[in-house]
């Protein structure tokens, strides 16, 4: 299936080889290599909206995290003060669906949405058009008091709730700065370095038409504002329950407390 990513690379060797023929008359193109430098242009991506089927879409899953026997071997009630830390994983996986891209790479970064913004706190970030995952540990401290009746076993066991849900996003990208490209000739290995704004180059290459690029980019002075949709899938606990339950004491084990 092809792709629906611009591909910036594209969009720039063209203006780069048509102003290096202007500039250096006519040469066939497969004697040159052009390389595109990004090092110059900066790339922004706004705050995304998530929209459309964001729910869960599989009935929450459980993760035991935490199991402890308490025997009493006493006539009297004990108390226990559980306090332990467990980690789980939360999980978020993008495609991106119209945008842009350069050569292989995206190369922007989506805040996370707001209710698992604490495990993703530095963003999700987009390499490529797919197969973009970010995995994150979150820490539950888990802290209870559990009664141990007399002599009875009380096993407690603590499950962290597991959440998936998935969405759609749209987001606005803007770029700015100078892009440099080099013309390198194969068989003298001379170099020609052609630069201009990126705002400039998208500005003219919108108005040529030589290349597709959709009516949702556009050019702001010396920005370039450019519309990314794609979809998310999330995976991350939300909460902690106990689970106690009681019976009869082991015969012939002595009083112990065990994972």
């Amino acid at each position: 299936m092809p792709s629906k990513l611009t591909n910036l690379d594209d969009i720039v060797k063209n203006w780069a080889w048509s102003t290096f023929v202007q500039t250096k008359g006519q040469h066939d193109y497969d004697d040159y290599q052009i390389h595109v430098v990004w090092d110059g242009v900066h790339f922004n991506t706004g705050q995304p909206t998530y929209f459309f089927g964001r729910h869960d879409y599989k009935t929450p899953r459980s993760t035991s995290v935490f199991k402890a026997n308490y025997d009493n071997h006493t006539n009297v009630a004990h108390n226990n003060e559980l306090i332990e830390q467990r980690t789980t994983s939360a999980t978020a996986r993008a495609v991106i669906k119209r945008g842009f891209c350069r050569g292989a790479d995206v190369g922007i970064k989506l805040a996370a949405p707001e209710d698992v913004a604490a495990a993703f706190n530095n963003g999700i970030f987009i390499a490529s058009e797919e197969g973009n995952r970010v995995d994150n540990s979150l820490s539950w401290v888990i802290k209870y008091s559990v009664t141990a009746p007399p002599m009875r076993r009380t096993t407690a066991l603590v499950r962290v709730f597991e959440k998936r849900f998935r969405c759609c996003f749209r987001t606005m990208a803007c770029m700015q700065g100078r892009v440099v490209v080099n013309v390198v000739n194969n068989i003298t290995n001379d170099v020609v370095h052609v630069e201009n704004d990126i705002a400039t180059i998208i500005g003219d290459a919108i108005d040529r038409r030589e290349i597709y690029i959709p009516n949702c980019v556009f050019v702001e002075g010396e920005v370039v504002k450019w519309s990314v949709i794609g979809k998310l899938h999330v995976t991350y606990g939300v909460s902690q329950e106990m689970d106690l339950a009681q019976e009869q004491l082991p015969t012939g084990e002595q009083s112990k407390n065990s994972d």
